[in-house]
This record gives C-alpha cells, sequence and structure tokens, in this order.
C-alpha cells in the first residue's frame, strides 16, 4: 500500500506526462459530467481537448474518453470537490478536467487567446499575435427541447445535421432536417404540435385580444387585436389564446376565451341580450348604461361613445375588470379612496377604475374606448360618466 501522498504524486506524475506539458488544477478520474454539452471532438488528445475549451469562452469543463479519444466540451462544472463526489458520474475510462471557473483559466494557455477575448458561441482562432472570432458549432442538440418531439443526432460542429421527429399525434411544422451552418445557426426551424384549425366564430361578438401561435417561415407568437388580422393565419398551434368582446347592447355569459389544447378549441364564449340591469347596489347613478358598452352622458341624458367632459360620478358592473390597460395599482380595497385617487388624478385622464378586495387599478380608457372586458368575480368595474 502506498500512502495517499505518494498515489497523488504518481497521478500528478502520469496526468502531467499524458497532456504533454498542460498544467490542470482539477483532474479527476474515472468521472465524467452527464449533460450540459457545447459540442463533441473525436480524435483529439486530452491537451488538445482542454486547449479546444480554453479557446471558448462559454466552455468551462471537459469529459475525456481516452480509449476513443472523444472529447466532450461542457458549459458547466462542478463547484467543488464534494459536488465531484456526490453528483459526479462514475464513467470507467474517462477523465473529467475543471478548465475554466467564470472567466479565469484553471490551465495555462499562452497567446493571444489566453484572455478569453472572443464572445460565447465563438472559437479564438490565434494567428501570430492575433486573432479571429469564428463560430465553430451551433448550439447544442441534445440540449434543445422540442416540445411534443425530439432531436436525434448528438453532433453540433459546422455541417453536421440533426433530424426533428415529432411523438405520435403532432405534426411537424418547418423542416426536420436542419444543418448546422458556419453562422452558428441550425437551418430552418421546427416545431411538434397540434393545429386546432380556425377558432370558432361568436355570434353577436367579435375579436377582443389573443397570442396566436403559429407558424409561417419560423415559429411566430403574435399578438392579434381583429378579426382582419386573424383571417390571415392559416394554422392555429398549441397554447393558442383568444378573448372576445360583445357588441352593442350584449354581454358576456361566462368565460370570455377559448384556447387551443389538445387539438381542440375549448371554452365557450357566448354573446347575449342581459336579462336584467345591474343591480343599483353597484352603480352611483341608473343612467341606463350598466352594460357599459357606451358612457352616460347627463347632457343628453343618454348614452355616448365619447366623452368630451366627464363627471364625478360612475356606473359599476360585477364581476369585470378590464384587460392589460392598469395605468396605476393602488393597494386598497375601500371604495371612496379608489374613486377619490381616479377623480384626483392629473398625469392622466382616469375615465374608468376596477376594485377588488386587495386592489384598486387605474385606467386610462373604458370600455368602449378600446379595453375589452375579463370576467374576474373578485373585481367590480366601474365606467366614469359623462356631462357632455
Amino acid at each position: 500500500m502506498y500512502p495517499n501522498g505518494l498515489i497523488l504524486a504518481l497521478c500528478l506524475s502520469v496526468c502531467l506526462e499524458f497532456t504533454s506539458g498542460a498544467h490542470f488544477t482539477l483532474m479527476h478520474h474515472a468521472k465524467c459530467l452527464q449533460g450540459h454539452e457545447l459540442t463533441m471532438l473525436v480524435g483529439f488528445s486530452l491537451k488538445e481537448c482542454v486547449t479546444e475549451c480554453a479557446l471558448r469562452a462559454s466552455c468551462q469543463s471537459v469529459s475525456y474518453r481516452r480509449n476513443i479519444a472523444l472529447c466532450v466540451l461542457h458549459d458547466e462544472i462542478f463547484t467543488s470537490e464534494a459536488e465531484v463526489s456526490t453528483s459526479g458520474e462514475t464513467c470507467v475510462g474517462y477523465v473529467f478536467v475543471s478548465v475554466r471557473l467564470g472567466p479565469q483559466l484553471m490551465t495555462s494557455h499562452p497567446g493571444p487567446c489566453s484572455s478569453s477575448p472572443c464572445p460565447p458561441g465563438t472559437r479564438c482562432m490565434p494567428f501570430q499575435d492575433t486573432f479571429t472570432c469564428e463560430f465553430k458549432e451551433c448550439p447544442s442538440s441534445t440540449t434543445t427541447f422540442v416540445q411534443g418531439g425530439g432531436i436525434l443526432g448528438n453532433l453540433n460542429s459546422i455541417g453536421n445535421f440533426r433530424l426533428v421527429k415529432c411523438d405520435p399525434k403532432f405534426t411537424l411544422f418547418g423542416v426536420a432536417r436542419q444543418e448546422c451552418l458556419p453562422t452558428g445557426n441550425w437551418s430552418g426551424k421546427a416545431t411538434c404540435s397540434m393545429d386546432c384549425g380556425p377558432p370558432p366564430v361568436v355570434p353577436d361578438g367579435f375579436l377582443g385580444i389573443g397570442f396566436i401561435e403559429t407558424f409561417t417561415t419560423e415559429i411566430l407568437k403574435m399578438t392579434v387585436y381583429n378579426s382582419s388580422q386573424l383571417a390571415m393565419i392559416a394554422v392555429f398551434l398549441e397554447g393558442s389564446y383568444i378573448e372576445y368582446a360583445c357588441n352593442n347592447g350584449y354581454q358576456m355569459r361566462e368565460n370570455n376565451f377559448t384556447e387551443c389544447v389538445n387539438g381542440l378549441w375549448i371554452g365557450d364564449p357566448t354573446c347575449e341580450v342581459p336579462v336584467s340591469p345591474v343591480s343599483p347596489t353597484f352603480a352611483e347613478n341608473m343612467g341606463n348604461c350598466n352594460a357599459l358598452v357606451k358612457s352616460y352622458a347627463y347632457s343628453t341624458g343618454g348614452c355616448v361613445d365619447t366623452c368630451i367632459t366627464f363627471a364625478d360620478t360612475f356606473q359599476g358592473i360585477p364581476g369585470k375588470k378590464l384587460n392589460f390597460l392598469d395605468q396605476e395599482t393602488i393597494h386598497t380595497s375601500n371604495f371612496n379612496t379608489c374613486k377619490l385617487a381616479c377623480l384626483e388624478r392629473t398625469a392622466f385622464k382616469c375615465s374608468s377604475f376596477e376594485i377588488s378586495d386587495s386592489l384598486c387599478n387605474l385606467a386610462i380608457e373604458n370600455a368602449n374606448q378600446g379595453g375589452y372586458f375579463r370576467d374576474d368575480s373578485g373585481y367590480t368595474y366601474y365606467q366614469r360618466d359623462c356631462l357632455k
């Protein structure tokens, strides 16, 4: 039996001899890091493997398999000896080397690339006393996630190919066979999803706002505001979400949205004629505009689309709030405090507010100025009346 110090000295001697002069601060035999691969290189010595890592600012460590000269570059590192012991995989025939800890190289690397001057994703190419930064690989295919499918192929150097394959019941949208281009990007884009087809048409209603997950020349998430934009989209993928608003004289029954789930639109937005006006409990006056598609005007005694001069009274409707139009939020549940805050604002013209048991949201717009209702039982929406 050898003393532990002698074993360590023999190990370091062999390691240094094996790497032809490379000085590694942290080397672990029969260990490797699973996942977090930047790229894999074949036919490289350990010294060359470490050098390739040192030339890439995003590379932190390498796992090297001697018998087949396989070099795996990682963008992660074990941060301590304890982590190597508890989290490091036991990999027969491998050597794990910590090459960089943050921006600091843990191994000597002379030359113009010693300070890692190139941005992540590129390799520093030394030339005499200067250098160039070139892409040598694309983002690792082994860490790229495709919902509803996966990626076949684990090589990602320039010129390598990978294949996107979808699980059963999912459809491929885009290009299945992709090449790693000299720009460091994969050619084409692809996703695996289900197409729900056109969303339902709501009688006496119209599209309010939505997020449409679709596919054109690339994977795209677009915000839609009206039916003319909606008609231009041919594919509606998983996750698409649409909210509706009702025409004048109608109100939404229950939920006002539909969502693409498992190839089907779920939700049943329905516009109907109000059965009865809102209870006076939720209104300061009864101007017959309680559906709040228009504003009550004192000068005409009727309902108007626009307001020139605002009054200091409001009409309310329970279980409603505006979508995405909060100008200011106040932490209060007191109606009078919220109302007074709306009337006192001079930085913007407060034309509506909504209040819950903890929040008061002030808005610069109201329901007939482009805002759309969201059903929310926790809020009561108040719309400001007009003098004229």
